[in-house]
């Protein structure tokens, strides 16, 4: 699980590059879409390693980055996981 946060980390950052380099909105709007998804996809999976007693340190993101990826999709939970 703690390579497919780091995959999904990733992602994230190479999605957010591509997207700087785009000119076209509808592009930029599928990218960003993607980057959501891949959001979506490491929170769940910090949220299981937390639930399993597994705390999880990001590699291509910093912490606080991760801590907004997590902020921004929170209202489906009422906590942080260990991490922060």
């Amino acid at each position: 699980m703690i390579e497919s946060a780091k995959f999904e980390e990733l992602d994230i950052v190479d999605i957010e590059k591509l997207i700087s380099t785009v000119q076209n909105e509808y592009i930029k709007s599928t990218f960003g879409s993607l980057t959501g998804i891949s959001k979506d996809h490491l929170k769940a999976i910090v949220r299981e390693l937390s639930e399993r007693g597994i705390e999880y340190s990001p590699s291509y993101l910093s912490k606080d980055e991760l801590l907004i990826v997590y902020i921004l999709i929170l209202p489906k939970d009422l906590h942080l996981p260990t991490i922060f």
